[in-house]
């Protein structure tokens, strides 16, 4: 379906013959990782990505993510020669409706770093406000024997977001889905499908539960959320996480918010935390 913006421009969804113009814009981006994904990403039912045309060239592009009733806009980009004109703002509103019109989507995010001030205003501007302020650390290695011990015991996936915070008496604020991909910590069917794909450990004394899941980015990552916040104290959970991501060859990752960046432990040695990071959200209903 094709949007008319003018009688020069229009809006439409990408598809993989799209790349030709996609590889023509000047982006001023050194390292554009959607050059690669481009095409994969315009074959899959689960995302979406839409051009914006003038004069029939291709001036900016965006899209969404669907899992299951959540979804993620983004993958914003607006050629240079472009800027200014609102395109930005008007492809990314475009995205925002075209998620919000699927009748299983309830929940939209997205996810800019913290001093980006041009993008935090147009995600204001459509309605959206922040939820939580995101830590990315990739962890390495520990001061102390990385050897998992048996405080830690496999268990069964949860069926459900309210079975895994069950024994939590401080819940996260928000779950990584996938790498890039951080959702409200909430009931949802996008956490019972992502439960499912995910390793769960309990600990044993109590309950508390936490999963990890493989993910392939930019990296090979091993995601590690928690069902309580209090758990990124715990000694043994680091070393199993460590143990588990030496074992498949992965980087542990780990997605610290406002409440939880500043309680990882000195004893964990060698990681990095990224630029801070806002997720955004607005829900229907």
């Amino acid at each position: 379906m094709t949007k008319s913006i003018s009688t020069n421009e229009y809006i439409r969804e990408l598809h993989p013959s799209d790349i030709i113009e996609y590889e023509k814009m000047d982006t001023a981006l050194t390292d554009d990782y959607l050059k690669n994904a481009f095409v994969p990403l315009t074959k899959t039912p689960s995302n979406q990505l839409f051009g914006l045309w003038s004069d029939e060239r291709l001036e900016a592009i965006a899209g969404y993510t669907q899992f299951a009733d959540f979804a993620m806009i983004g993958r914003l980009r607006t050629a240079v020669s472009a800027r200014g004109k609102g395109y930005g703002k008007q492809i990314l509103a475009h995205a925002l409706s075209a998620a919000l019109s699927v009748p299983e989507i309830r929940l939209v995010g997205s996810y800019t770093a913290k001093d980006n001030e041009p993008a935090k205003a147009v995600l204001r501007s459509l309605g959206l406000s922040i939820r939580e302020t995101v830590y990315t650390c990739k962890i390495k290695q520990m001061l102390v024997n990385e050897n998992a011990t048996d405080s830690w015991t496999r268990v069964k996936s949860p069926s459900n977001y309210e079975a895994w915070i069950a024994s939590s008496q401080n819940p996260p604020s928000t779950v990584t889905i996938e790498a890039y991909f951080p959702f409200p910590g909430e009931n949802s069917q996008a956490f019972q499908v992502f439960s499912q794909q995910s390793v769960c450990y309990m600990h044993q004394q109590t309950g508390a539960q936490a999963l990890f899941t493989f993910d392939e980015k930019d990296n090979d990552f091993l995601l590690l959320n928690v069902s309580d916040e209090g758990l990124v104290q715990d000694q043994q959970l680091w070393r199993l996480g460590l143990s588990l991501a030496k074992k498949h060859n992965r980087i542990l990752r780990f997605d610290a918010t406002d409440s939880t960046v500043h309680k990882i432990p000195s004893y964990v040695l060698d990681y990095t935390v990224a630029e801070p990071w806002l997720l955004f959200e607005t829900r229907l209903g």
